[in-house]
């Protein structure tokens, strides 16, 4: 099926397994229940300037919206990037929920948080997106 999100149309999938890979670190979806969702390339194809994720996965029946950044080991600028496409969506009146989540080659961030780590918490706080997952090369999580 054919579905159009934010001006631009994407073919619906309902696969057992999604996966988002780029340089040795890898996102994948369990879809047991062979949900339809939207596969969207975010850097490039969705939004073509400033910061933004890798990918995003629109779960429809769901209205939620998993967020994936693919990162070397720069936690805070994953962080950034990814609450610069959640500024998108939301100024682009995408109402949904925001599922963050990144995947580092390796995580040497000190623990202290960055200014988006922060604003990320508000969002949790308000309930318009989930805590973000932090992962070391491969996630993977049922949908």
């Amino acid at each position: 099926m054919t579905v159009e999100f934010l001006g631009k149309e994407y073919t619906s999938i309902s696969d057992k397994k999604i996966v988002c890979n780029e340089n040795g670190r890898k996102y994948e979806a369990e879809n047991l229940q062979r949900k339809e969702l939207l596969k969207i390339h975010v850097d490039g194809d969705l939004i073509t300037e400033g910061e933004r994720c890798d990918y995003a996965l629109n779960v429809l029946c769901d209205n939620k919206i998993y967020l994936i950044e693919l990162k070397g080991c720069d936690k805070p600028h994953a962080y950034e990037q990814l609450m610069s496409t959640i500024n998108f969506l939301t100024k682009n009146k995408v109402e949904a929920k925001f599922l963050p989540r990144i995947v580092l080659s390796k995580d040497t961030a000190p623990k202290i948080k960055s200014s988006a780590e922060k604003r990320m918490d508000l969002l949790v706080k308000k309930n318009q997106c989930e805590k973000t997952i932090v992962k070391t090369r491969v996630m993977t999580e049922a949908i």
